[in-house]
């Protein structure tokens, strides 16, 4: 049986120009979302995220020395310390017990008093020092006499195993606007280690603190940046020398072949630098994780869509197919099948002499069942004839409806005997089938393909004997024999 292949290779190549532009635009989509996506988490990192965290942590300090610095000003006012200044400082224990209960009180360090009279250095500790002009220890004080300001915040030593920085706040005493001394508390800078302890949990940024001199004295846990590697950093080492810029400053460098960031913030209170470092392959971790997620899911759905779409093309191709073969009324082969088939099968019967038969069916007085009954009968006829003739014939049988309500048969390996068997056979059935409205027989003609057969020859026998059919009275078979 020939069948019409209507270009598989053409559906192929639709299916695969179709699988070459979604693949191409979910290549372009993502390349380019994640390009635009990195260059915006980029700009967010530079322009607002490592400045806000700067400005942050600056104001976290601020606000955790503010109750301290409003408890010094409150003792450089107190007028028990105004009237012990001014009467040649008796009693030390009592001035002692007075800066321990203002340290305990303000969870500080330390308390202390400096004298203007008598250049003593009094500590909530019991101690009483000395302070004089070029002891470098003592060096603060006279600087700080000498500003004319009204407080200071200045760093101490480290005293603790943690390495917190102590900030001396010191306040100056005046008594009938005289210089009397300088009063204040030592407090350790606790939000330093908080700060640091809760960047420990951020796993994309690291802290810093540098002092004056641009040296780390502070940083997180597993933080790898070095004072070296910092001279390094291309307008970093210009940046901290002018202390008098307090807006937060972004910096690039590239350390084991990664792109980080660095925002540097100045605290002037404690003339220290705040720096936040930012890897940028942690930071974009997450993002290429949900886009590999995306793409999964992008890809999965290509795939479903292209079975989808291949599905569909091959359903509607058999669609078009069925049509393109087969009768509409009947569901049985079309003409034009028919007609190459039987070149088909001529050609193959040259190559291996095996015998094939052609017979044409006529459903007899077919117009006066469209004028009785009407042409809906009449097709309802001609589709149950042509489901009789079906159900008659082999499966190698090969047949079609010739046009109006005439059938035929190409009986493949059945000499001119056992096709005009075949024909009567199907006669037989429609003449005894019910289910007509009235009685429906059918005249047929049969020929057997000989050497040299066309298309047209076979038909033109089979078609003479069919004609002698009808003329011998209808409802009858003829065979076509060449005259002896």
């Amino acid at each position: 049986m020939l069948k019409i292949d209507i270009g598989r290779s053409n559906r192929g190549l639709l299916i695969f120009i179709v699988a070459a532009l979604l693949f191409a635009g979910f290549a372009i989509t993502n390349t380019v979302s994640f390009s635009y996506l990195k260059n915006t988490l980029r700009q967010s990192i530079i322009e607002t995220e490592l400045p806000k965290a700067s400005n942050e942590i600056y104001s976290e300090i601020v606000l955790d020395l503010l109750p301290s610095t409003v408890a010094s000003s409150m003792l450089a006012n107190d007028h028990f310390i105004r009237n012990w200044l001014t009467s040649d400082e008796k009693d030390v224990d009592t001035v002692t017990q007075y800066l321990a209960d203002a340290r305990d009180r303000n969870d500080a360090f330390t308390g202390f008093l400096v004298s203007a009279k008598t250049q003593n250095y009094y500590t909530s500790q019991g101690e009483i020092i000395h302070e004089k002009e070029g002891d470098p220890n003592a060096a603060w004080y006279f600087r700080f006499r000498d500003s004319n300001k009204e407080y200071e915040l200045a760093n101490g030593l480290n005293v603790d195993s943690l390495q917190t920085p102590t900030v001396f706040i010191n306040y100056r005493i005046e008594i009938n606007n005289q210089f009397a001394g300088v009063i204040g508390l030592g407090v350790k800078l606790k939000v330093i280690q908080d700060t640091i302890k809760r960047y420990q949990h951020i796993s994309n940024r690291h802290i810093y603190f540098l002092n004056s001199s641009g040296q780390i004295t502070s940083n997180s846990l597993g933080a790898e940046l070095t004072e070296n590697m910092l001279e390094k950093v291309p307008g970093l080492h210009e940046f901290l020398n002018q202390k008098e810029v307090l807006t937060p400053k972004v910096f690039q460098y590239v350390h084991a072949e990664e792109l980080r960031f660095l925002s540097l913030r100045y605290i002037p209170e404690l003339k220290w630098w705040v720096l936040i470092e930012q890897q940028e392959e942690l930071t974009f971790r997450k993002v290429r994780d949900m886009l590999y997620a995306n793409a999964l899911i992008g890809l999965l759905t290509i795939v479903v869509t292209l079975i989808l779409i291949a599905w569909t093309i091959n359903l509607f191709h058999k669609r078009l197919e069925a049509l393109a073969m087969t009768d509409t009324l009947t569901g049985l082969y079309n003409r034009h099948i028919f007609e190459n088939d039987i070149k088909l099968t001529l050609s193959q019967r040259k190559r291996a002499s095996i015998p094939v038969s052609l017979a044409i069916i006529d459903i007899d007085n077919f117009k006066l069942i469209n004028d009785k009954y009407g042409h809906l009968e009449g097709d309802t006829v001609i589709k149950t004839v042509a489901q009789i003739i079906k159900d008659s014939t082999r499966k190698s049988d090969i047949v079609s409806r010739w046009g109006g309500e005439e059938f035929v048969i190409l009986a493949h390996n059945s000499d001119l005997h056992n096709t005009e068997l075949l024909a009567q056979k199907i006669r037989k059935n429609i003449e005894s089938h019910t289910g007509f409205p009235s009685q429906v027989t059918i005249s047929a003609g049969v020929s057997e393909a000989i050497d040299n057969d066309n298309k047209d020859s076979l038909l033109n026998r089979a078609d003479t004997a069919l004609y002698r059919a009808k003329s011998d009275g209808k409802n009858c078979v003829r065979k076509f024999e060449e005259p002896s």
